[in-house]
């Protein structure tokens, strides 16, 4: 099934919607939504229908990510889990995913694949640079597809950007140098504990991102400086990397393929969906010892560039 398909059925209502949190369902209805909770549907024998899943809860996405390759039908899943979780929250972010030109964003997300995976090097311009993206020999990204295949679970976000990620090691798919100037910032925490300790420091960060002045220096792919609402918060940056994981490195440079309502947004939350914005941003982080957070830049430019090939004399056999 192609994603565009997969996404008018679901704007259309006429696809079964799942909750992890009964407490949703009425929302959803005032939405237009036939939703239940996912405890009470049968994915076995629902082969040939596709299924949309909204994931509060941790627990429940853990435990459905299990099920890869299992279940028969085509799937996709919005996960707010990991994110802000209070119910304004999530309202608000299911409210920007109906908002999204699905069609538009697929035709966005093609052309920036085509253009990064075809380049040696890229540039954000300024406003928001002079930051340089130099690929590496292999590279790792989400996904590309616009075909649905069943079996896999597929997250929204794979189809809302272009993502480039250093998973296998640091600056295995790219390496960045430079300035990133942005617009605003979101996080999530893969461990519990980890929010327990610091999310008060991040949720201060999103604040003061909301108010501009953001800015990060990076050094063969680490941030050496952040600014956030024109305040240095280097220091707290360098406390909380420091000596785990990747520390300050870049996990990820991505292209938002999502041209939203700045009207209807608010940058003083943190929500998923803000990632997608049609522009750029940069992944700190893996999300185990430090969180992982983006720093998002609204209608961010970038030039694809390649480097010029050897002249003829440079291949010339030496003089005999």
């Amino acid at each position: 099934m192609q994603a565009t398909t997969f996404f008018k059925r679901l704007f259309d209502r006429t696809m079964p919607v799942l909750v992890d949190d009964a407490r949703h369902l009425p929302f959803l209805a005032r939405r237009g939504f036939t939703a239940r909770p996912i405890g009470d549907f049968d994915f076995a024998s629902t082969t040939a229908q596709p299924v949309f899943v909204i994931f509060t809860e941790a627990a429940a996405h853990e435990a459905f990510l299990q099920r890869w390759g299992e279940i028969p039908g085509i799937t996709a899943h919005l996960s707010l889990a990991k994110f802000d979780t209070s119910p304004e929250i999530i309202e608000y972010s299911i409210d920007q995913l109906l908002d999204i030109d699905f069609a538009a964003t697929l035709a966005r997300r093609s052309a920036h694949y085509d253009a990064i995976l075809s380049c040696d090097y890229a540039e954000v311009t300024p406003p928001h640079g002079p930051l340089r993206c130099s690929m590496g020999e292999s590279v790792e990204i989400a996904n590309r597809d616009d075909e649905m295949e069943p079996g896999w679970l597929y997250s929204v976000s794979e189809f809302l950007e272009a993502s480039l990620v250093n998973i296998e090691r640091d600056r295995s798919t790219f390496c960045l140098d430079g300035e990133f100037a942005f617009d605003g910032l979101i996080y999530l925490f893969n461990n519990p504990e980890l929010r327990s300790r610091v999310g008060w420091m991040l949720e201060e960060w999103v604040r003061l991102a909301a108010r501009g002045g953001n800015s990060a220096t990076l050094v063969g792919n680490s941030v050496t400086r952040l600014t956030l609402g024109g305040l240095d918060r280097t220091e707290q940056l360098l406390e909380l990397t420091g000596g785990k994981e990747r520390q300050s490195a870049a996990t990820e440079f991505a292209f938002g393929c999502v041209d939203y309502s700045l009207a209807a947004q608010d940058w003083s939350r943190n929500s998923v969906m803000h990632e997608s914005f049609w522009g750029i941003h940069v992944g700190i982080g893996m999300g185990q010892d430090i969180p992982h957070f983006d720093l998002i830049a609204r209608r961010a430019e970038c030039r694809h560039l390649h480097l010029e090939p050897a002249s003829p004399a440079e291949h010339a056999p030496p003089p005999a």
